[in-house]
């Protein structure tokens, strides 16, 4: 429904009302909602400044810390980097990136801020080598160190075959350093710096082997935090969720209530958002969909195409 002003087409000097040249007036489609994300752990990439840290096997590895906000497990990692001096000459890359094999997933648990002044990775909880990933090209940004360079970074996302089980209220350390089998490693990986409005707790440390049984060396990395989203199994979300705020409650039930019994074409009070079996009438088979989500609460967010028209 129209609200309000007409959406608006412009650039960074002037806006033209859209109204003024379509009818009938012109918003725009889309949706805020409050519901639940399937994303558990959220440090989005510095797109202005951020840099690559070099994080390969054997060694030196990057780590960084999140705290479990809930007891699901995660099932997947999203993350970002590039290849430190590649292509740097040029505002976006012109050949194939160098590529890696495949990427060590290592999560560790926490060992808080004593002596040495900064918490860092204790003991090895969790380790796969992953070598089925996506990779995506991302963004190009100019380098803040070197002027005239530019450094070009990529999205990865890993599916982890067997789901690392977290515990409520813990903190860990993710690892992700890249494997290159073939050498040498010319442009060797960097995992990428986060947008720093999103640091939490300690800063990012960078470690290195000192002996067997996984015994290693951190030392801190001032003022960076590592970009990755960490992800848990889908769910379906609540489709009683009518008004999309995370939860289905009385304020659903007063909608769905109105809609009922109702038929597309012939009541004025049909709602195609509560015929959830899609059969152009809201009945009986919708009611109990309806009411197996009566009450549920924290519901994942809905994708657009479970959306009714």
């Amino acid at each position: 429904d129209h609200w309000n002003d007409n959406a608006v087409q412009g650039s960074e000097e002037w806006w033209e009302d859209l109204g003024q040249i379509y009818e009938p007036p012109i918003d725009m489609a889309f949706a805020l909602t409050t519901c639940y994300s399937d994303a558990k752990w959220w440090q989005p990439p510095d797109i202005e400044a951020g840099v690559n840290i070099k994080s390969t096997e054997p060694e030196p590895i990057v780590a960084d810390d999140w705290k479990c906000k809930e007891g699901k497990p995660v099932s997947d990692i999203h993350f970002w980097g590039s290849y430190i001096r590649w292509e740097e000459e040029n505002p976006e890359p012109k050949k194939c990136p160098p590529g890696v094999d495949g990427f060590k997933i290592r999560i560790f648990e926490n060992i808080p801020a004593g002596q040495n002044g900064f918490s860092h990775p204790g003991k090895l909880l969790y380790e796969a080598y992953i070598d089925d990933f996506v990779e995506e090209y991302f963004c190009s940004i100019p380098r803040p160190t070197i002027p005239e360079t530019y450094e070009h970074k990529f999205h990865y996302t890993i599916y982890l075959k067997e789901p690392f089980k977290q515990i409520e209220g813990e903190i860990y350390w993710l690892s992700i350093s890249a494997v290159k089998l073939v050498s040498p490693n010319i442009y060797p990986w960097g995992w990428e710096t986060c947008n720093p409005d999103y640091h939490w707790e300690d800063y990012a440390v960078q470690g290195y082997q000192v002996g067997p049984d996984d015994a290693w060396r951190w030392e801190e990395l001032p003022r960076k935090d590592m970009a990755f989203i960490l992800t848990i199994p889908y769910e379906d979300p609540c489709e009683g969720d009518l008004d999309l705020d995370g939860d289905v409650d009385i304020d659903d039930l007063e909608r769905f209530a109105y809609a009922y019994g109702s038929i597309k074409g012939e009541d004025p009070n049909y709602d195609p958002a509560c015929d959830f079996y899609p059969d152009l009438d809201v009945d009986g088979s919708d009611l109990a969909i309806f009411a197996a989500d009566y009450g549920k609460e924290r519901c994942p967010c809905p994708s657009p195409s479970v959306w009714p028209e």
